[in-house]
């Protein structure tokens, strides 16, 4: 896991992703507390809420990347801790969508609980192609 300064993760995940997320649904593209997440919560969010957004959409697969870029290899529940004592989560819709498709596998017995499997890297690569086709 990284441990970044809060102003460099929300200039360099907020000010690409938040426009487009609160666009979608008001929402932010990540939580930051000034405390660890409760991790029952977390799991159950991530394994049980509604399916309110899909893997193969654009803003999900743009999530997938920058959360590949800001966590590493893997994700835990409690966050990420930043420099400043913050923390810092990804959308729990985000996430349980990458679940359900097996980009992402949750072990709760395995630190981190939630790693990249390698649909998510195929994914991750086939959009930046397409994107730089675009360009």
């Amino acid at each position: 896991m990284h441990s970044q300064h809060i102003e460099g993760i929300v200039r360099s995940f907020g000010y690409l992703l938040n426009p487009q997320s609160r666009a979608r649904d008001g929402a932010s593209a990540c939580t930051i507390a000034d405390h660890p997440f409760e991790r029952s919560e977390v799991l159950e969010k991530w394994q049980n809420g509604p399916q309110d957004t899909y893997a193969d959409k654009p803003r999900s697969v743009a999530f997938l990347a920058a959360y590949a870029m800001i966590f590493g290899d893997g994700i835990d529940p409690d966050g990420v801790s930043t420099d400043d004592g913050r923390w810092f989560r990804p959308d729990h819709s985000v996430i349980r969508a990458f679940i359900r498709s097996g980009d992402l596998t949750l072990d709760v017995d395995a630190t981190p609980m939630l790693t990249l499997a390698d649909a998510a890297y195929g994914r991750i690569a086939a959009a930046l192609s397409t994107l730089r086709r675009e360009i």
